[in-house]
């Protein structure tokens, strides 16, 4: 059965085509490897200590994704006009709407066109998009990834494209899209008005792709 329909903020054209075959699932590299991969997914948080006179104490988080070699070379959001001649879809605006799953009422945009790519969790200091059920949902959760995709044409010319993925990150109660289960630790490609869901989280996320002319 098809998602219920809902009423979506203003959003711009159609960025996908309905009928094009879809991508083949490729499998992702997301586990830190070395120390200094360790060290770049490493993110270092304060709080006060009141168990010992207001001390200031440091709490070390891992984060266990990392981008992978075609990841887009930058946000969607930058405007380099030089550089995005060179890339198709680089220009698209990309966003998240949030939904209470019960009664279909949107509540939040979230922007997606800041980062290369943004941690879906429940973990306040490493993810980028919060998950507030901590009883399905995890700390870290998946992944929405900008990757650059390298083709060529019957006619020998070469296409540069950047274009959004959404990960699992071998979650207990999965990531669903468009109501279905999406493998754990494979890529799949996001299209416009996508429907999300992060494990029993009560919410459901709408992908919005807005393609500037």
């Amino acid at each position: 059965m098809s998602p219920p329909a809902r009423a979506l903020p203003p959003a711009g054209s159609e960025a996908n085509d309905p009928e094009a075959e879809a991508p083949p699932i490729e499998k992702p590299n997301y586990t830190p490897t070395g120390l200094l991969a360790r060290a770049q997914n490493t993110v270092i948080s304060t709080h006060a200590n009141a168990n010992a006179g207001g001390t200031v104490a440091k709490e070390s988080h891992i984060r266990k994704y990392t981008e992978p070699a075609d990841a887009a070379p930058f946000a969607p959001s930058i405007r380099n006009i030089s550089e995005q001649t060179k890339y198709e879809g680089a220009t698209s605006q990309y966003r998240l709407v949030r939904f209470v799953k019960r009664d279909n009422t949107p509540v939040e945009n979230i922007r997606l066109d800041q980062q290369t790519s943004y941690l879906v969790g429940t973990d306040p200091v490493l993810c980028h998009i919060p998950l507030s059920n901590t009883k399905s949902a995890e700390e870290q959760h998946a992944v929405i990834q900008y990757r650059l995709k390298v083709s060529m044409d019957k006619y020998g010319d070469t296409h540069r494209q950047i274009k959004p993925y959404l990960i699992d990150l071998d979650s207990e109660d999965g990531t669903a899209l468009n109501g279905d289960l999406i493998p754990s630790s494979r890529y799949v490609e996001l299209r416009h008005k996508d429907l999300l869901e992060f494990g029993k989280d009560g919410h459901e996320y709408v992908f919005i792709q807005e393609t500037n002319s």
